[in-house]
């Protein structure tokens, strides 16, 4: 028993010095303040207070059990259990993190623009916060002390651009609110460490081109506000986090781009533009997360041939276009989500084409500029929902043929050329929408022959041609307009 005794001694002495080294690192924390100033302004004492609350229960538990018993047996038992629960805690002894001086130079700076009216008292509030949190997660072991210093940087270098005028009140608020989000979904377990890290990379790669004039602060904001959108439908569990990091990795790389040059400013907007129309439709639930999903990885491999220069910055602007064009016509009902769908899946199938080497850049574009003429000509009401539909099933099949081997080059480009051919005929008033709909029909059909084998390949070329020798008809005709509910079958006789 006598030797137990020892043994429960040895450990509760342990204890208790664990206990004084954990104050002593508080104090440390705090050194060169005052702790009412520290408190008061800081934030951080009661946090603290609350870690020594922590300790001293322990100890009183320690002091409970030995007075009520001498059964040193429990005793033991009960002081291990303590003193596993006191070695989890996060004190960082050791660590240089919370003994570097940014956190006090970074509230130091916080608050002197605060008392000059540079900072609000809202902003000042947020910034003060999300060094409490981000504190807090890094002592709770739920931040890692890389994300915990890259942190700091953020803060400081918004701070900093604050103070030199770089930045307005409002790109700065609406900067610590996001950094609050993020921090705030960390510590809740609704985002990782690297969603977060991801996050923060992002934002101080941007905050970096404010500060050297390759973002203007318009740009800086749409950036801010789709991180800030991104992470909304996060928390409300409209997004998954695997699609969180898809969107943030496509803003990452859309800031690269801009930052080394090879995207101009104009392009890295209407990125932005695409993926705030497409969060939008998100969060208002006329998007599905699977159609959203497919909409950023269109716009992942468009930045990735364009980053590889397989893909020329004005074909790039007109992939974002189409999703642009596309998305417009999903948000006011035009098209069904299924064919938003349909066309997005278009869009890839042409970016893959031109990624494997199968297509040219022109051939890439001249299938572009059918999708765009296609949804132009749909929100004109030149053409229906129902012909929209059988146009995008004409050009997906297409390219899904020629993808698989099914279809030679030469009649892949034929077929584009006459769906283009068809679609312009439209736009000139020279073919109404029920001739229209049945030569694509027909182009379709004949799709569907060649794919299931019930035809050649040189039988489906006559059959194309036979195609274009109608179109050469329609071709002839004057150009009038013509009524939306026309339903004239063959073309109009051609003016002698």
């Amino acid at each position: 028993m006598e030797e137990i005794k020892i043994e429960y001694e040895a450990a509760r002495s342990d204890v208790v010095e664990k206990i004084n080294d954990a104050s002593q690192i508080v104090n440390d924390e705090i050194a060169g303040k005052e702790t009412s100033s520290y408190t008061e302004e800081y934030g951080g004492e009661p946090y603290f207070e609350g870690l020594r609350k922590v300790a001293e229960k322990i100890v009183k538990c320690l002091d409970d059990v030995s007075s009520t018993s001498n059964d040193y047996i429990n005793e033991l038992i009960a002081l291990k259990q303590k003193k596993t629960e006191i070695d989890a805690l996060p004190f960082k002894r050791d660590s240089e993190v919370t003994k570097k001086p940014p956190l006090v130079e970074l509230d130091d700076n916080a608050k002197r623009l605060a008392k000059s009216g540079k900072m609000s008292e809202e902003s000042y509030l947020k910034t003060i916060n999300n060094l409490k949190t981000a504190l807090y997660l890094l002592n709770s072991g739920k931040m890692s002390e890389e994300s915990y210093l890259k942190t700091i940087e953020t803060l400081q270098k918004a701070v900093s651009l604050l103070e030199s005028g770089k930045m307005s009140e409002e790109s700065y608020l609406k900067t610590v609110s996001a950094l609050d989000k993020a921090l705030k979904l960390l510590e809740s377990g609704k985002m990782s460490e690297e969603s977060y890290r991801k996050t923060i990379d992002t934002i101080n790669n941007a905050l970096k081109l404010l500060e050297s004039g390759k973002m203007s602060e318009g740009s800086y904001l749409k950036t801010i506000t789709a991180i800030d959108n991104a992470q909304k439908l996060l928390e409300s569990g409209k997004m998954s986090e695997e699609n969180y990091l898809k969107t943030i990795d496509t803003l990452q790389k859309a800031v690269s781009l801009l930052e080394s040059g090879k995207m101009s400013e104009e392009s890295y907007v209407r990125t932005i533009n695409a993926l705030q129309k497409a969060l939008s439709l998100l969060e208002s639930g006329k998007m599905s997360e699977a159609s959203y999903l497919k909409t950023i990885e269109a716009l992942e491999k468009a930045l990735a041939l364009f980053e590889e220069g397989k893909m020329s910055e004005e074909d790039y602007r007109k992939v974002v276009t189409s999703l642009q064009e596309a998305m417009t016509l999903l948000e006011t009902g035009r098209i069904t989500e299924e064919q938003y769908l349909n066309t997005v899946n278009s869009i890839q199938e042409a970016l893959s084409l031109l990624e494997s080497g199968k297509i040219t850049e022109e051939e890439y574009g001249k299938t572009v500029n059918e999708l765009q003429k296609t949804m132009s000509l749909t929100e004109k009401s030149k053409l229906s929902n129902e012909e929209y539909e059988k146009t995008i099933d004409g050009i997906t099949k297409n390219g899904t043929l020629y993808s698989e081997d099914k279809m030679t080059k030469d009649n892949y480009n034929a077929t584009n050329d006459t769906i283009d051919k068809s679609l312009s005929l439209v736009n000139d008033n020279k073919m109404n929408k029920k001739d229209y709909g049945e030569i694509a029909d027909e182009i379709n059909q004949n799709l569907l022959d060649l794919e299931e084998g019930k035809i050649t390949e040189e039988e489906y070329k006559t059959r194309l041609d036979e195609i274009n020798e109608k179109l050469a008809e329609y071709e002839k005709r004057e150009v009038t307009p013509l009524p939306t509910n026309e339903t004239t079958k063959g073309p109009l006789p051609t003016k002698e």
